[in-house]
């Protein structure tokens, strides 16, 4: 399907990770219900054998009202009467998402509604009482999906060894307690489409974040070795960058120009973030301003489909649309947000106030919404500039360097000489957009600092339109306590005595606007959970 086929699967399980107690791989095709650990399962209804992942690796396909019965003879654990803590992993695919699939049920009877399904429609993964992944996964494609459980402390799913639910925690000896057996692939109002299976392990105990991560699993992205992108950074009047994440080190190709012979070419740069990848890098430059080219990349497993991406114009020569966003650190609704803000309101480029993350320092997180959604889904067609936040760079909260690995920040006008991070000037078209880093607000927005040495230059002051883009607001109706006295000092200072026209925050998630001498403050971090707890009015 995508030119390179399976690049490892785990046959050895690494020693950090205990043994299961029970595993079927369904390689004999006489009998494919045969265990490899633990008993044999029992078909109700009919299964066949199909391919595998792998020309030596087995499967079985299962369908509508058939199903496994698994007699695993672990004792009562976790506090409780039934098996409270467990573990279970797959090797699976499902030919379609047009229809529910199910993959375990805990009721021995086979009489109420199962307890891991792939959603219709959606393809991501879990059930109403313990949500569903934000991560969704795609038709005929191999997966290993680890679910582990430890009723009244957590439920988790990982796929590929990545962390992709942190679900709603069960009761012990509720729902998702096991009783002497449990049912694979069964529900109990034909909501168990095709499922093919090349693997089931189970464990009499709930696997660590750690052990679930050393299970690992397959690496089918959607180009080849590709992990997220190719997308879009730091444009301006005469170029732009692209960047995208692989599993290979090796340097890719862009081909870009006005029409789709794409016949001009650079080469990326590669360097490791400490994630186990590679992240690649090409700056386009000597480009004409205002001007749509067609492009596409390629690398050593495959290339990209033709995209088109638009120069910024020098000042005010067509109608254009900025989008704005802010916390955008949980999958629902940004996952939707996103693809609405490039399709429905076809913006040119985005600028958001931060916390794109939930923990900028964490890989495993930064794959969950940051990489797939704002990266995948957003700047796949526009490009985008963010004011970084507490989530994405604060210690406090997990924030650190990482995220700014995967950006692509303007270097001409930086509180940090290297352009790594530190707040920074974008232009796009005649707006003026001055984003401060939230591990520099301290200090760039005093007076006589960068921020207003930025506000005194020419570039910003000819600006038709001039923004500043802070993660935490001057100014607070909801979640006051949210204040801080520098920037509440000062931004409104330095924003009224240089002309500035829009203050653009988030941090508190909701919306608020607000108007105070010729400035306006616009809260809008409703990408995300609502503040609906945080109290309205002065702090008490």
């Amino acid at each position: 399907k995508y030119g390179m086929g399976i690049i490892a699967t785990v046959a050895m399980i690494n020693g950090a990770v205990p043994a299961p107690v029970g595993q079927w791989n369904f390689d004999n095709s006489a009998n494919l219900t045969a265990a490899q650990i633990g008993s044999a399962l029992v078909l109700t209804g009919t299964h066949e054998a199909v391919a595998g992942p792998t020309a030596s690796d087995g499967a079985v396909r299962i369908g509508v009202g058939n199903h496994y019965t698994v007699n695993h003879g672990v004792a009562a654990n976790g506090g409780g009467q039934f098996v409270n803590e467990y573990t279970l992993s797959y090797d699976f695919k499902v030919p379609t998402i047009s229809s529910w699939a199910c993959l375990f049920q805990t009721n021995s009877t086979n009489s109420n509604d199962g307890e891991l399904f792939v959603r219709k429609d959606a393809g991501t993964l879990g059930v109403s009482g313990t949500g569903y992944s934000s991560k969704a996964i795609l038709p005929n494609t191999w997966y290993r999906l680890t679910v582990s459980v430890d009723n009244g402390s957590f439920y988790r799913l990982y796929l590929d060894g990545v962390k992709i639910l942190e679900g709603t925690k069960q009761g012990v000896d509720g729902r998702f307690a096991i009783d002497t057996s449990f049912k694979l692939f069964a529900d109990e109002s034909g909501e168990d489409g095709i499922v093919d299976v090349a693997s089931v392990r189970f464990w009499n105990s709930a696997l660590t974040d750690a052990q679930a991560i050393e299970l690992g699993g397959f690496s089918t992205p959607s180009t080849g070795t590709i992990l997220t992108g190719p997308y879009l950074q730091n444009v301006d009047t005469a170029g732009i960058t692209i960047m995208w994440e692989s599993k290979s080190s090796s340097a890719g190709t862009v081909r870009y120009g006005i029409d789709q012979t794409v016949g001009s070419s650079a080469t990326s740069s590669v360097y490791n973030p400490l994630t186990g990848s590679f992240i690649h890098k090409v700056r386009l430059a000597g480009l004409t301003a205002d001007t749509k080219y067609f492009w596409k990349m390629e690398t050593d497993s495959g290339s990209s489909p033709a995209k088109t991406f638009r120069t910024s114009p020098k000042s005010y020569v067509r109608p254009y649309r900025i989008g704005l966003w802010g916390d955008s650190h949980h999958a629902s609704p940004w996952r939707s947000m996103a693809s609405y803000m490039t399709d429905s309101l076809t913006i040119d480029v985005a600028l958001s106030v931060g916390d794109i993350s939930n923990s900028g320092n964490r890989y495993s997180d930064l794959q969950e919404v940051f990489l797939p959604y704002t990266c995948g889904t957003l700047a796949s067609k526009v490009p985008f500039f963010v004011s970084l936040g507490n989530h994405d760079v604060g210690s406090a909260w997990g924030g650190g360097d990482l995220i700014c690995r995967f950006l692509d920040q303007p270097k001409g006008v930086n509180s940090d000489t290297s352009g790594f991070n530190g707040s920074y000037l974008a232009m796009y078209g005649n707006t003026a957009m001055i984003t401060i880093d939230w591990n520099r607000s301290g200090t760039d927005v005093l007076p006589g600092k960068w921020l207003e040495q930025t506000l005194q230059s020419s570039r910003v002051q000819n600006a038709s339109l001039r923004v500043i883009a802070i993660h935490n607001a001057p100014f607070y109706e909801r979640w006051q306590a949210a204040e801080n006295s520098v920037i509440k000092t000062n931004i409104p200072l330095l924003a009224e005595k240089y002309g500035v026209h829009l203050v653009f925050s988030g941090h508190m998630h909701g919306y608020e606007r607000g108007y105070l001498n010729g400035v306006y403050y616009v809260t809008q971090g409703g990408a995300s959970y609502m503040d609906v707890s945080e109290p309205v009015g002065p702090r008490l």
